[in-house]
């Protein structure tokens, strides 16, 4: 019985290590705060991915731990890592060769 219950307790353990919730992940400009849509978000274990819309905003399944590598054309790409926290804030800076474009 003792041998069950901690296989059980171990299964559990490791299903709930694994546990994916819900991340509201916000993407904008660095410099100017404004939200930036056609951002790519990828999770690097999974390779799901999304992009956001007109509001910079999107929200995606994940694990804490995981990490995001956010990119898009005209931006220098980030990586964040998740947290326990499930809003995410990203700040894009734009490439030398695009700022000196305008």
């Amino acid at each position: 019985m003792k041998k069950l219950l901690l296989v059980f307790v171990f299964i559990t353990g490791a299903f709930l290590s694994h546990a994916q919730k819900n991340y509201a992940v916000k993407i904008a400009e660095s410099k100017t705060g404004d939200p930036l849509d056609s951002a790519h978000v990828i999770i690097k274990s999974t390779g799901k991915n999304a992009i956001t819309g007109v509001t910079g905003l999107l929200v995606m399944q994940a694990a804490p731990g995981d990490t995001l590598t956010v990119s898009r054309n005209g931006y220098t790409s980030q990586e964040a890592i998740l947290s326990a926290s499930s809003m995410v804030h990203v700040l894009l800076e734009k490439k030398p060769e695009e700022e000196k474009k305008q």
